[in-house]
């Protein structure tokens, strides 16, 4: 977002593409999910970025940008998280989904931010965050109740087609999962490890 001629450059690959998309929009529409109907399972997906680089590429009022928490600190009382929350807490799904762009790059580990953020997210009625931006595997984990999986936070996949091939940035990972209503709302996942730049020739390789 915004790195090939800013807002300019969104615009023209949102008109292009048209497509569905989240995380974007002006304003506070840019907070807003999107809703989906699946084998008859209603998903709400939504987006947020913790990272802002430019920093001005935050949606604005009449502004086309992306959904983001701009706030160093304090940030549990930003009111364009806030906004991201009411929209999460008063969505009618079965499933909220959220996919957070967070923490810091090129290790494995969770700061207190992505914790706090995440708490935040799941208070608010999130099922599942999806975590991106560390360019190295972070870990997950998973909250169960009545014998099966209720709650799931993957706080990083790692890389696709970006980043290295040496030492912990050569892992990344896959997140498969199905979703079920019947006798409750309950998940099931598999993390597939793989290797997506062993070669150099950024070709992902599965590890099994």
């Amino acid at each position: 977002m915004y790195d090939f001629d800013g807002e300019t450059g969104l615009r023209y690959t949102l008109e292009l593409l048209d497509l569905p998309y989240l995380g974007v929009g002006k304003g506070e529409d840019a907070y807003q999910g999107l809703e989906l109907d699946l084998n008859g399972i209603r998903i709400y997906l939504s987006g947020l970025t913790d990272i802002l680089d430019p920093e001005w590429m935050v949606a604005e009022r009449g502004k086309l940008g992306v959904a983001g928490i701009p706030e160093k600190s304090g940030y549990g009382k930003s009111r364009r998280l806030q906004c991201f929350r009411k929209n999460l807490e008063e969505a009618r799904a079965d499933f909220k989904i959220v996919f957070m762009h967070w923490g810091p790059p090129f290790g494995p580990e969770v700061n207190s931010r992505q914790t706090e953020i995440s708490r935040l997210l799941f208070e608010s009625g999130a099922d599942i965050v999806i975590g991106c931006h560390s360019h190295c595997k972070q870990p997950e984990y998973f909250w169960r109740s009545g014998g099966k999986v209720r709650k799931l936070l993957v706080y990083g996949m790692g890389n696709l087609v970006f980043g290295g091939k040496r030492g912990r940035q050569a892992l990344s990972c896959l997140v498969e999962i199905d979703l079920y209503k019947d006798r409750g709302r309950w998940i099931e996942y598999r993390i597939r490890d793989f290797i997506p730049n062993r070669d150099g020739d950024f070709k992902p390789v599965l590890t099994a």
